[in-house]
C-alpha cells in the first residue's frame, strides 16, 4: 500500500508547490482534455443521428409529394370524365396512400408519444442522482410538411401528415453525468430526433446542459399534461 501511495503522494507535493498560475493552465489543459473528448464522443454521435433524420424526413416528405400530385391529378380526370378507368386509378392511388399511412404508423410506433416525452427524461433523470433538473419547457409543434395549397375549387388535399413535437430540458451537473443520462436516453426503447445539445461550465466542476429533443405524431397538439 505505502508502495502504491508513495507516487501519489509525491503528486499532490509537487502540485501542492505550484504558483497559482501554474496550477491554472493544468486546470484549462484538464478542461481542453475534456472538450476534446466531448468531440470525439458526443458530438460526432449526434451528428449521425442528425443525418440519418434528416434522410428520412427527406424521404417522407417526397413521399407525400408523389402522393398529393397523383391525388390532384385524380380529382381534374374524375371532374372532366368520370368511367371506370378513372375508378381503377382512384383505387391505385387510395392504395399509394394506404401504404404510405401504414408506412406512417408503423414508424410512429417506434417514436415516444409527445405526452410520455417529459414522464421519460424525468424517469431517466431520477436513476442520474448527480443531476438537478431546472426546467422542461414544451415548444410549438410544427408540420414536417408544409400543406399543399387548395386546387382550383377551393378544396384542400386530404393527404396524411406528421408534426414534430419539440422539447426543452435544462439540467445541472458534472459532464460525466450529464453523458452517462444522453447515453441513457439514446439506450431507451423509444425513438427521437436530437435538435440541440449545449454543455457549459460556470462554476467548475458543475455546469449546465441544455437538451432538446422532439418526436412525431399525427397530432398537431401537444396532449396530455
Amino acid at each position: 500500500m505505502s508502495e502504491a501511495s508513495g507516487p501519489i503522494a509525491k503528486a499532490k507535493a509537487r502540485y501542492a508547490a505550484l504558483t497559482l498560475r501554474e496550477r491554472a493552465i493544468i486546470t484549462v489543459a484538464l478542461l481542453g482534455c475534456t472538450w476534446c473528448i466531448w468531440l470525439i464522443t458526443v458530438s460526432d454521435y449526434l451528428t449521425t443521428q442528425e443525418a440519418e433524420m434528416a434522410r428520412q424526413v427527406r424521404q417522407t416528405e417526397m413521399e407525400l409529394r408523389l402522393a398529393t400530385e397523383e391525388q390532384q391529378q385524380l380529382r381534374r380526370a374524375r371532374s372532366a370524365d368520370p368511367n371506370d378507368a378513372l375508378r381503377s386509378e382512384q383505387a391505385a392511388v387510395k392504395a399509394i396512400l394506404d401504404r404510405l399511412d401504414a408506412g406512417m404508423a408503423s414508424s410512429l410506433s417506434r417514436f415516444v408519444p409527445p405526452e410520455r416525452m417529459p414522464e421519460l427524461l424525468s424517469d431517466l433523470l431520477a436513476e442520474h442522482r448527480g443531476l438537478k433538473l431546472k426546467l422542461v419547457k414544451r415548444l410549438p409543434s410544427r408540420a414536417l410538411v408544409a400543406p399543399p395549397a387548395a386546387d382550383a375549387d377551393g378544396d384542400e388535399p386530404d393527404t396524411p401528415n406528421l408534426f414534430l413535437h419539440p422539447l426543452l430540458l435544462e439540467v445541472e451537473g458534472r459532464y460525466f453525468d450529464v453523458l452517462g443520462y444522453i447515453e441513457a436516453l439514446e439506450s431507451s426503447t423509444w425513438r427521437f430526433n436530437w435538435r440541440r445539445f449545449d454543455y457549459q461550465t460556470d462554476t467548475y466542476p458543475s455546469g449546465k446542459a441544455v437538451i432538446e429533443i422532439e418526436t412525431l405524431s399525427r397530432d398537431a397538439r401537444w396532449l396530455g399534461v
